[in-house]
């Protein structure tokens, strides 16, 4: 078992890189289409999520705190919710 995982990790290394331009999670479709690198598959549809950066988070947090103030305190959250999807993604 082992073994499959360092011949599957050498494979996946020894893959040509992809353009700066290209859509990873194409590639990771493509190759689940194909059947290749199940296992690690699971481990990046797992990771590749995480934003890079904190900066998506405090920008919302910074939105809220803006949004929930003493004039507006009785929204309720779904409420709050929706208020910012609408504003992150107007």
């Amino acid at each position: 078992r082992e073994a499959n995982r360092i011949i599957l990790t050498e494979e996946y290394n020894i893959l040509p890189l992809q353009p700066h331009n290209s859509d990873p999670l194409l590639f990771w479709k493509t190759k689940r289409d194909e059947g290749q690198f199940w296992p690690l598959i699971k481990v990046v549809t797992k990771f590749q999520c995480i934003p890079a950066t904190s900066v998506p988070c405090e920008q919302l947090f910074s939105s809220a705190g803006e949004l929930v103030s003493e004039e507006r305190n009785r929204l309720s959250p779904d409420n709050v919710n929706m208020l910012l999807f609408l504003n992150k993604n107007a």
